[in-house]
């Protein structure tokens, strides 16, 4: 690139989940924008899995996309027997103590380097305290925030909320308090507040000095940013949610989910996947197919896995079951080699694609928001149970709002429970075409919202505009 006229420095929160829709935000706007830098300053170990691993299958970064690695690490136990909470902390902690410091030494330097100057930084919104460093170069800072936009005004509104919640500790009815917080906090009227995370909903302290940052900072500090890029669609959120948020920021952006494409759009051929999981469901008969996934931060308990593989196997179900390889040993004994003819269980698998692949009739999934929209391209209705994080809000939107999903009775997977819902889903009952319907209608919304005259188009090129100009 000759001459780039300016750069805008790009951090993410390094977390699993976080990472991918800010590369792929930073991608579109690369592709928009060919006379700036985009500088992505990550860890070491997450830049390896991002761009380097042998998973990889995206398309090289376009040419003005530079990748830095900083000095901070997160260290993830992959077998981990401790509570995820308590992992969160043990491996974000040193990685916050020394973050701020080690991604403006990497910016400087590499301004250093390139001689171009940093007009914009592009932050993932926990990360937003970072904005200091744009205090100190004098530029614009923007703030993506990746998770559901229900969880914001919890973290917006702290302020409002504290007072509440020390009523709940003392002996106020939970849900007289509950109901004042949907009374009188903009935004919750639409949001069970029960469904928020413990580290929300409660005046408990932060498990380390560092999470303040990652709560009570992010509240105060996203106001003060020039835009906020939500990673969801306006059409999709409450109108008194949006309201709320509008009147919050200097500019709402909604640009649509970061990890989907719209149409989808699957290889050439499915023997470029290198998982073999395209291959598979290529030889399956459309939407009999059951695709698994908890994420990778959680996972279900080893009594879960094993009822879940009975009900595969019992009822021969086609299905791609994405679990980590520590994780197998919780399987039936033989269970993998004797359903290989119609079955995969892999450490990874190329979520996108296999949930826009004909063959797949439903999606069993804990409600990560991204995963939610992935099905939502791929018409697949979702049999979920939540885990942690923003997963609870996501649900119940999914089986509430949009009518898409249904859960787990109960909130443990048995087997009787997993061959009735499947039953439902891939079979010819009357509630699973309902279900099929009805999230057709949902991505037909997305359809009209991304084409060349919808909002997210027109709310992306307002994004690109912003950063581009100094």
């Amino acid at each position: 690139m000759m001459n780039p006229k300016s750069q805008v420095a790009v951090i993410p929160f390094s977390v699993t989940g976080h990472l991918l829709p800010l590369v792929n935000l930073v991608r579109r706007l690369a592709a928009d924008a060919p006379d700036v830098i985009f500088s992505f300053f990550n860890t070491v170990s997450s830049n390896k899995t991002l761009f380097y691993s042998s998973n990889n299958q995206a398309e090289p970064l376009p040419s003005n996309v530079k990748v830095y690695d900083i000095a901070a690490t997160v260290t993830w136990e992959e077998e981990t027997t401790k509570e995820l909470k308590s992992q969160m902390v043990e491996a974000l902690e040193p990685f916050l103590e020394v973050a701020m410091a080690s991604f403006e030494d990497a910016i400087n330097a590499v301004v250093k380097e390139n001689g171009v100057r940093v007009s914009c930084l592009l932050i993932d919104g926990l990360m937003a305290f970072s904005c200091k460093i744009a205090e100190k170069l004098q530029a614009k800072w923007v703030a993506v925030w990746v998770p559901t936009p229900s969880i914001l005004p919890a973290y917006i509104y702290r302020d409002l909320l504290v007072p509440l919640l020390k009523e709940m500790e003392g002996e106020a009815s939970c849900v007289d308090i509950s109901q004042k917080i949907k009374d009188l906090v903009p935004g919750f009227s639409t949001i069970h507040f029960a469904d928020l995370t413990n580290r929300l909903r409660t005046l408990d302290p932060a498990p380390s000095i560092y999470f303040p940052m990652l709560r009570d900072e992010v509240g105060h500090l996203l106001p003060c940013a020039n835009a906020i890029v939500m990673n969801s669609y306006e059409e999709l959120s409450p109108a008194p949610l949006t309201s709320a948020l509008r009147s919050s920021f200097r500019l709402l952006l909604h640009v649509g989910c970061l990890t989907v494409r719209i149409p989808p759009s699957l290889p050439a051929s499915s023997r470029l996947d290198q998982t073999g999981c395209l291959e598979l469901l290529d030889k399956q008969k459309p939407r009999s197919a059951v695709y698994i996934s908890f994420g990778t931060l959680t996972s279900l308990t080893p009594e879960e896995m094993y009822m879940l593989s009975e009900a595969l196997e019992e009822n021969r179900t086609p299905s791609i079951w994405s679990i980590k390889d520590h994780l197998k040993v919780h399987l039936p004994l033989g269970f993998v080699e004797r359903t290989s003819s119609y079955g995969k269980v892999v450490p990874w698998a190329p979520q996108s694609q296999v949930l826009s692949h004909p063959s797949i009739g439903a999606h069993i999934t804990h409600c990560g928001y991204n995963a939610v929209f992935e099905s939502i391209v791929g018409e697949v209705p979702m049999i979920w149970k939540p885990m942690w994080a923003d997963n609870m809000i996501n649900a119940r939107t999914v089986e509430d709002v949009w009518g898409i999903g249904v859960r787990v009775v109960g909130s443990i997977i048995t087997k009787d429970e997993m061959l009735t819902c499947l039953k439902m889903l891939l079979g010819d009952e009357e509630r699973g075409k309902e279900l099929k319907a009805k999230i057709k209608a949902v991505k037909e919304v997305l359809m009209e919202v991304v084409g060349p005259n919808g909002s997210a188009s027109k709310d992306f090129k307002s994004l690109v505009e912003l950063i581009s100009t100094e």
